[in-house]
């Protein structure tokens, strides 16, 4: 009879040789890693390129929020200067060079210049030949006349129909960058001068430029059609050419300077200076030499064009995504590791099984002469196989209440996969990422609330109750909701805004209403769509309190959708803010 050590030896050999579970465990392991980082790096890109187009829209919207106010900005002053001109006082004071008969109460040129002050630095009256004829102005209290606007000529053809034009930027008396808004003036249609608005560009650039902000250190800056810079934050770029500017900062790369950032400045600028109205890019900053998103618009100012342009540091995007690039792959590493030791700790049982099956054969064949080794034989028997059942207990718990469930459904849907040889396998997949998910949620949540997926999987309607009932249940206050004749094929882009507003007003409802109680109500039918936010809140003052960020974006989304926003509110009382939004 062989020695017991001897007999273990041989046996255990003779089993290896016909064990297959390690390479099974192997093959099922790199399955998994396969899987678990293939899902990691989809979740790293997918949140990238969101990120990247939320940023893009942010910048386009801004651009184009941005045009419309310079724009109306200008139509406006344009609109009374063609008012003026077409004052027959006005017209005969400019072709006699000399204001007469004029009451200063009733004057309109001094009446148009008192109801703007605020907003503009002078207006003033020329003659023919460019000599000021009066100017209205807060450093010149005195009208100083009969001096030449020479640095700033009218150009005029003998055309009747009057046009307004805007100047290119010039150095005004004072020494600050200014620009004006001319029309000219005809007297018995003969050409006799012209009215003409003074703007100093730092007043431009403070209420429309300055409180422009994009993230922590994006701003936005306006290029004139000659390609000069002429509203900036940084006070030193502005008179310079953008070209020089670009062109300092490209020739002035060091040798260790990646150059593909400095070809993407000068392709984007490039773009800049050509006809395209508009687009996107990357570029470096010469104002904080910090690499950038940058988009940029080009927009008609009566005779010039101009452009704005905006741009916002990367860091504000690759950071967000290098921590979320950590967090998706140091949860992949984990549920990997996890698998490992769970597949270690199940080989490590199947040894344990293969050895004790080795001694009790061992044991079976030198008890059979003897009653002793029977009872010996059998005591040890149950004894290991006690053990071993209450080791399977454990490790079976600590997976079945834990990660088990999750982790034996991915393996039961990739072998039907593999089985059936599903080519397609979206549906599979969809549902295997929803497991993966569901993992990672067991071993840490991770919420990601900068894109609603509710909105676009369910719709407006769904996505809104849904929102009613979070905020509801974070704030413990009542919420209502209800949707009513919501045509189902409203665009992305307006449910997208919808969302937002609605977001936006009830957080002001739980930031500033006090309110208890708050009922939203989204109607519509297939030409709008109404959107009413209630609560029985504090309310506010609607002449001291209209001027609010929230409120301010609220109008701002649907007025890009040609929708209105009406707030009604009183102290005491409430707020009711009523969104309609057209879809023709």
């Amino acid at each position: 009879m062989l020695h017991k050590e001897e007999y273990m030896i041989r046996t255990i050999r003779r089993g290896n040789e016909k064990n297959f579970m390690f390479p099974v465990f192997a093959v099922l392991f790199l399955i998994s890693f396969a899987i678990v980082s293939y899902f990691a790096w989809v979740s790293h890109v997918r949140f990238k390129e969101t990120l990247v187009n939320q940023w893009n829209q942010q910048l386009e919207s801004t651009l184009e929020i941005s045009s419309i106010n310079l724009t109306h900005y200008f139509t406006k002053f344009s609109q009374n200067l063609d008012y003026l001109s077409h004052n027959a006082s006005v017209q005969e004071w400019a072709y006699k060079g000399e204001m007469t008969n004029c009451c200063g109460t009733y004057c309109p040129l001094g009446n148009l210049y008192r109801l703007h002050k605020n907003e503009i630095d002078a207006l003033v009256l020329l003659d023919s030949t460019g000599t000021v004829i009066e100017r209205f102005s807060k450093a010149n209290p005195a009208h100083k006349v009969n001096e030449k606007c020479a640095s700033n000529p009218l150009q005029h053809d003998g055309n009747l129909d009057n046009k307004v034009q805007i100047s290119n930027s010039f150095i005004n008396k004072d020494g600050h960058l200014a620009i004006s808004i001319s029309f000219p003036l005809y007297y018995h249609e003969q050409y006799a001068g012209a009215v003409r608005w003074m703007i100093e560009l730092a007043n431009i650039t403070k209420q429309f430029i300055a409180p422009v902000k994009l993230g922590e250190e994006g701003y936005m800056f306006v290029v004139d059609n000659n390609r000069n810079i002429i509203s900036h934050p940084n006070q030193g770029l502005i008179g310079k050419s953008l070209q020089s500017v670009v062109d300092s900062v490209v020739s002035n790369k060091s040798p260790n300077s990646d150059t593909q950032y400095f070809n993407e400045t000068s392709s984007f600028y490039k773009d800049v200076a050509d006809s395209i109205p508009e687009g996107f890019g990357r570029c470096i900053d010469f104002a904080n030499n910090k690499y950038c998103i940058a988009a940029y618009k080009k927009i008609e100012i009566g005779n010039k064009q101009w452009i704005l342009v905006a741009s916002m540091p990367y860091s504000e995007i690759s950071n967000p995504v290098l921590s979320h690039a950590l967090t998706t792959f140091g949860l992949a590493g984990s549920i990997m590791l996890i698998i490992f030791i769970i597949g270690i700790a199940f080989f490590n049982m199947q040894k344990k099984k293969a050895k004790l099956e080795v001694e009790t054969k061992y044991l079976s064949e030198i008890a059979k002469t003897a009653q002793e080794l029977k009872v010996e034989r059998s005591m040890r028997l149950t004894a290991m196989i006690d053990g071993q059942e209450h080791e399977r207990q454990r490790i079976s718990r600590e997976i079945h209440d834990g990660l088990g469930q999750y982790l034996l459904a991915m393996k039961v849907k990739l072998e039907n996969g593999i089985i059936n040889r599903d080519i397609e396998g979206n549906e599979l997949l969809k549902e295997l990422k929803l497991l993966f998910i569901r993992t990672i949620e067991e071993v840490k949540r991770i919420s990601d609330n900068l894109i609603p997926v509710i909105l676009d999987e369910f719709g407006i309607s769904i996505a809104l109750n849904n929102l009613c009932d979070d905020i509801a249940k974070d704030n413990k206050m009542q919420i209502a909701f209800v949707s009513f004749g919501v045509p189902t094929n409203i665009d992305s882009k307006t449910q997208t805004y919808i969302y937002r507003i609605a977001q936006e007003g009830l957080s002001n409802i739980v930031k500033h209403a006090k309110a208890s109680e708050a009922n939203v109500q989204l109607l519509g039918n297939v030409d709008q769509v109404n959107l009413v936010i209630q609560d029985d809140g504090c309310g506010f003052d609607m002449e001291g309190n209209t001027k609010g960020n929230g409120l301010n974006n609220m109008k701002e989304r649907a007025a890009i959708l040609n929708g209105t926003v009406e707030i009604v509110s009183k102290p005491g009382e409430g707020t009711t803010i009523a969104v309609k939004i057209p879809l023709k």
